[in-house]
């Protein structure tokens, strides 16, 4: 995957050197008395062979996330290429079931040291704050300027901005933006080697389905249905189900998979992409194309499962995202639509 290795390879939100598969420091040496000092910390160790140590530098609340994000990407239900992936990173003794049994430390940690595995002659020097500003309630924006050489790519000079909380008597950074936007790029990387072969029809739905016009207020002639979202919480909107413009008679091809984005950066929630029939498409394209702004919601078994505004023209493929589902309910909503045997 010389893609995905060159991608690996760039940036400075992933980097750290092996250490030992266990080791451990006492909170004394961890601890960062200042805001200043954390990010500094973080640039520092990001690059030398304490690398590993980041992980103990970042916030709890931001790890946990990311960590669930990291799991997932690397899970061989995400994509052909998750572990391959996973073992590069990683290493081999990496196993699924060591991922999952892993803290968010030891797995972000890890994660992180392999980076720095692939970007040996990189160098960073001259660490400083160049700036600490007040942040958002009891935060701090600091600003870290730093040097780094690499013989393939030269010398730059870069700047980073970490935001800092206060933990006790140390000061802790949140996951770093640029963290989260190389998992991103990462995950746009392996969705490329997914097969994109849908579950035909093979027989009657055994799941009602629906795109109906709809609006997020009472509205007359319209039905009020439960909209559930995630973590099972529940809301309301309602649906013209007289007017449906599709059903699942109009579905000639599901496929479930990862691909939603889920909030506060954690993993992604699973979808169902819809293929419809060509009668189908040709109806929601004449629809969308004279009703722009428009309220549509999709509904499953009498449960709002997507309401949204129509901001183009649509045709062949629907998006439905699940939020609070796992894949393998996914899956089998798909399978169900299609009529598939279970």
């Amino acid at each position: 995957m010389p893609h995905l290795r060159h991608m690996l390879a760039s940036g400075l939100a992933l980097l750290l050197a092996q250490l030992p598969a266990g080791a451990a420091w006492a909170e004394e040496d961890v601890c960062a008395p200042s805001p200043e000092e954390a990010a500094v910390r973080f640039v520092q160790w990001s690059g030398g062979t304490d690398a590993r140590r980041t992980a103990e530098l970042i916030q709890p609340r931001s790890l946990a996330p990311f960590k669930q994000r990291l799991a997932q990407l690397m899970d061989a239900r995400y994509s052909p290429d998750s572990e391959a992936f996973r073992e590069r990173l990683l290493g081999p003794g990496w196993t699924a079931q060591r991922m999952a049994a892993a803290t968010d430390k030891e797995l972000v940690g890890q994660f992180l040291a392999g980076g720095q595995a692939l970007r040996r002659d990189w160098k960073i020097s001259n660490v400083r704050a160049i700036d600490s500003q007040r942040g958002l309630l009891d935060a701090r924006e600091v600003t870290v300027s730093y040097q780094v050489d690499s013989a393939s790519l030269g010398s730059s000079t870069q700047k980073r901005t970490f935001t800092a909380y206060p933990s006790g008597k140390c000061w802790l950074v949140q996951m770093p933006i640029e963290s989260r936007a190389r998992l991103d790029e990462i995950a746009q990387t392996l969705k490329a080697s997914r097969p994109q072969v849908d579950i035909a029809r093979a027989g009657p739905a055994r799941a009602d389905w629906q795109l109906a016009p709809a609006s997020y207020t009472e509205r007359p002639g319209m039905k009020e249905l439960a909209r559930r979202g995630a973590a099972g919480a529940s809301s309301s909107a309602w649906v013209d189900t007289a007017a449906a413009l599709l059903t699942e008679k109009d579905l000639v091809g599901a496929r479930a998979a990862w691909d939603c984005e889920a909030s506060f950066a954690g993993p992604e929630d699973p979808a169902i992409w819809l293929t419809l029939s060509a009668d189908g498409s040709n109806t929601l394209t004449e629809w969308t194309r004279a009703h722009h702004g428009a309220i549509l919601a999709m509904v499953v078994s009498g449960q709002v499962a997507v309401i949204a505004r129509v901001g183009g023209v649509l045709g062949t493929k629907l998006q439905m995202c699940l939020p609070g589902a796992s894949l393998e309910q996914a899956q089998t909503l798909a399978n169900d639509l299609m009529g598939t045997r279970r």
